[in-house]
C-alpha cells in the first residue's frame, strides 16, 4: 500500500475491504509490513460500512512532512 506524504499534525485515510466487518465492531487491529517512521501512528480504525474498515495514519510531528514507507496493510477484526 502506498500512502501519500502527510503534513505535520495531519493524517491520511484509506479504506480496506474486510469480509464480515459490521458496523459496531470495535476490536480492530492494524499493522503494516514496513516499519513506520517515528512520529507516524495508526489512529482508531473504524468500520464505516459493511465489509469496509477506514484506517487513519497520523503524522503527530509538528515540524515536518513525512513520507510513509510502502508496505502491506493488515486489518483484523477480533470478536470474543
Amino acid at each position: 500500500m502506498g500512502w501519500p506524504t502527510i503534513n505535520p499534525n495531519s493524517y491520511a485515510q484509506t479504506t480496506v475491504t474486510v469480509t464480515s466487518a459490521v458496523l459496531g465492531d470495535t476490536n480492530i487491529g492494524v499493522s503494516m509490513s514496513a516499519e513506520l517512521l517515528p512520529g507516524l501512528y495508526f489512529a482508531m480504525p473504524e468500520v464505516t460500512a459493511p465489509n469496509t474498515v477506514t484506517v487513519t495514519l497520523v503524522n503527530g510531528t509538528a515540524t515536518g512532512s513525512l513520507a510513509p514507507p510502502n508496505g502491506t496493510l493488515t486489518v483484523r477484526i477480533v470478536r470474543m
